[in-house]
C-alpha cells in the first residue's frame, strides 16, 4: 500500500540533428504511463529502457510528443525485446502522429535486444506524438525508436556501432560528463 515515486530521468528533447533522423530513447518519454525506467543492463545496452510490468495486465500507455521539422514519409524502427522467445509475452505496438504501426513489437525470434521494422508513416512537419501500447502486461520492454526518411537505413544492433549510432543521431557525448567527486 505504499505509492513509490516515478523514477524519472530529465528529458532529453528530441531533434534533428541529422538530416532525415530522429531518435527517440524510450527513458525520454514524457509521459511513462504505467511503463517504468529500469536501468539494471545500462553497462552492457548502452542506456535506460522501459518496461511494462505486471501480471497479465496491459498497463497504461507511456508517450511523448516532438516536433517533426519536416513532412516526409518517415521509416520506423523500435529497438525491443522478446525475453522469452517461445511465447513472446511482452509484446507492444506504437501509434505515431495517431496512425498505428502494422508491426507489433517483442516478438522477434530471438530474446536478445534487436531493432524491429515498424513500417513508413506520412508525417506533417510539426507537433506530433508517439505512444507505447502495451498489450499484454507481461513486462513487454522498448529501449528506443528511430524515425528515419532514409529507407534503405537499418540502425546496428552491436553494442559500440549502436553507442556510437545513438551519440551521433541524439547528439550525445561520446565520453561521459564528470559529474563531481563522490565517495
Amino acid at each position: 500500500g505504499v505509492d513509490f515515486p516515478v523514477m524519472k530521468k530529465p528529458t532529453r528533447k528530441v531533434e534533428m540533428l541529422q538530416d532525415g533522423f530522429l531518435w527517440i530513447d524510450a527513458e525520454d518519454f514524457a509521459d511513462y504511463g504505467g511503463w517504468k525506467i529500469d536501468t539494471q543492463f545500462v553497462q552492457f545496452m548502452g542506456s535506460a529502457y522501459l518496461i511494462a510490468p505486471d501480471l497479465g495486465a496491459p498497463v497504461a500507455d507511456a508517450s511523448t510528443e516532438f516536433e517533426v521539422p519536416k513532412a516526409g514519409t518517415y521509416r520506423l524502427w523500435v529497438r525491443a525485446k522478446n525475453w522469452y522467445r517461445a511465447a513472446a509475452p511482452g509484446r507492444f505496438p506504437v501509434s505515431l502522429g495517431g496512425q498505428r504501426s502494422p508491426a507489433t513489437f517483442g516478438k522477434a525470434d530471438t530474446e536478445e535486444w534487436v531493432w524491429e521494422k515498424g513500417g513508413e508513416f506520412r508525417l506533417p512537419a510539426g507537433h506530433t506524438r508517439v505512444v507505447l501500447h502495451d498489450l499484454t502486461g507481461y513486462y513487454a520492454r522498448c529501449d528506443a525508436l528511430v524515425l528515419t526518411t532514409d529507407l534503405q537505413y537499418t540502425p546496428p544492433n552491436r553494442p559500440e556501432e549502436l553507442r556510437r549510432e545513438r551519440n551521433r543521431l541524439a547528439g550525445l557525448p561520446l565520453e561521459p560528463t564528470p559529474g563531481g567527486e563522490f565517495d
